[in-house]
């Protein structure tokens, strides 16, 4: 009941998350209660607009641990042809993964050294995220702070995470992955590359020069990371849909901030 009135209050696009939390709390009710029920099926993991789901899958998010969703009939067919076509998707070997429900505390093993990592982190529900990386007052930075789903490949600069693994402060309302991975798993940006939301991706030719492009209403920025994963300059920054022309120093490291649909090309290609 609590679910339901704040979905009275929430923004539109916040509704349907809330509005899952409310029916799994019933079904857990039924169950507890011991009402032989026929459980409705959820909607469609991708887009609630999609309808319910008709099938169960396994879906890796990109750097992210492979799960089991439920999706429509398109999806479940869309996934099936990229299957077909690609092979199955495997996740990148990883230093630790934790599965988590909700704010947790937590410590992911690290290789013992003070190299810089990657977090990826991924949470289907709609409301606000945040991440936190290590301890101590002045040893904490704030990695992630934004409004799900999230699905991202984050930067753990140099010295943030210890030899007894890398402490993780987790605020979130619903379930959520966190998998630590060595840098060498960013993505290459090749020709191009597109994503929705962050990531870290290596551009490996000498051209100076990066097409971007952003769709939807929401902020976008792309900086450059050093090669120790500490933030660099700013090379483009707005809100909207964009198409804007980055210059870079040729071999480098970019980071994508977004919560909307990107694109980088390479002009070299």
């Amino acid at each position: 009941m609590e679910a339901y009135d704040e979905a009275g209050r929430a923004g539109a696009e916040q509704v349907p998350g809330i509005l899952a939390e409310g029916r799994a709390a019933l079904t857990t009710l039924d169950r507890l209660l011991g009402l032989d029920t026929p459980a409705a099926a959820p909607d469609c993991f991708f887009d609630p607009r999609h309808g319910p789901a008709a099938a169960t899958v396994r879906w890796a998010p990109p750097h992210g641990a492979a799960r089991t969703v439920e999706v429509c009939r398109a999806d479940a067919a869309r996934l099936a042809d990229a299957e077909a076509t690609t092979g199955p998707a495997h996740a990148p070997p990883a230093y630790d993964t934790c599965h988590g429900n909700g704010a947790l505390r937590l410590t992911l093993r690290t290789p013992g050294d003070a190299a810089p990592l990657l977090l990826a982190f991924t949470c289907d529900t709609p409301r606000t995220v945040e991440v936190i990386a290590g301890s101590g007052r002045r040893g904490r930075l704030r990695l992630l702070r934004r409004q799900g789903p999230v699905g991202a490949v984050l930067p753990v600069p140099r010295g943030t995470a210890t030899a007894a693994g890398l402490a993780l402060d987790i605020r979130a309302s619903g379930p959520w992955t966190a998998t630590l991975l060595a840098t060498a798993h960013t993505r290459d940006l090749g020709p191009s590359a597109e994503g929705t939301g962050p990531d870290i991706l290596t551009k490996e030719t000498r051209s100076r020069l990066v097409l971007l492009h952003h769709q939807g209403p929401g902020p976008f920025r792309v900086r450059r990371l050093y090669r120790d994963f500490r933030p660099g300059p700013v090379l483009a920054e707005g809100t909207g849909t964009a198409r804007v022309e980055l210059g870079v120093p040729g071999v480098c490291l970019l980071q994508v901030e977004a919560s909307g649909a990107w694109r980088l090309v390479d002009t070299a290609a």
